[in-house]
């Protein structure tokens, strides 16, 4: 009787070790699949982001637009579509750019990358020249839910907009609002736009209070000359 329970233990030990070796097994050929899978994901993006900064657009496109198709819920999907759109921007197609953003603001929602199409938006009309639907999509725009990093860009797009628009008061003050969104180390990115302007403007015709807390900004004192 006590070599039946001693054997019928044994089986069951025995059955327990086949069964948690079977699982591991299991597992194991899971972890791997995993990281196949994983590897295959980062190499695709990875040969995307050489061809994008090598410069060789096209093909980045083509490898960003794979990867999207694939990988459409990959937490590098909306970063790879806005560099689609970038693409777009830089070869002049920017109705299509803005068709990317759009899908952006659609499908990720929420995202750093959907805060940053909102504004994107808006520069492919003023990049393309078209201030008047520069501003028309500037009315449509919620600014008090925008991140600041996203005001940053929204106000020096207003200034570069106003700039080139002629209206120089205007983009004066709004180079000022970008300003104070701005990092200390990349105030002085902001200068040369400064200095255009103030020179088209004519010092005489300056806000004075503006003027004096860009430059307060920019460089932390009013005796600057530019």
């Amino acid at each position: 009787m006590k070599r039946f329970r001693f054997v019928k233990g044994a089986c069951s030990v025995a059955f327990l070790a086949v069964a948690l070796f079977f699982l591991w097994g299991c597992g194991k050929r899971a972890v791997i699949q995993d990281l196949k899978m994983a590897a295959v994901e980062d190499r695709m993006y990875a040969i995307a982001e050489v061809f994008y900064k090598k410069g060789d657009y096209e093909n980045a496109l083509l490898q960003y637009q794979a990867y999207v198709n694939q990988y459409p819920h990959r937490a590098p999907a909306a970063d790879a579509l806005m560099k689609m759109a970038l693409i777009h921007v830089v070869r002049g197609r920017y109705q299509d750019a803005r068709a990317i953003y759009q899908h952006v603001l659609d499908n990720y929602s929420g995202s750093t990358s959907a805060e940053n199409a909102r504004v994107e938006i808006l520069a492919t009309y003023s990049q393309q020249g078209d201030y008047r639907g520069f501003f028309n999509r500037i009315a449509t725009l919620e600014v008090d839910t925008l991140p600041p990093t996203a005001l940053l860009r929204l106000y020096k797009l207003m200034g570069d907009a106003y700039l080139y628009s002629g209206r120089t008061k205007a983009a004066v003050d709004a180079y000022a609002r970008s300003l104070s969104f701005y990092p200390d180390q990349r105030r002085t990115e902001l200068i040369p736009e400064m200095t255009a302007a103030i020179e088209a403007l004519g010092v005489e015709e300056i806000d004075q209070d503006i003027w004096g807390q860009a430059v307060d900004r920019v460089v932390g004192r009013r005796d600057c000359q530019f």
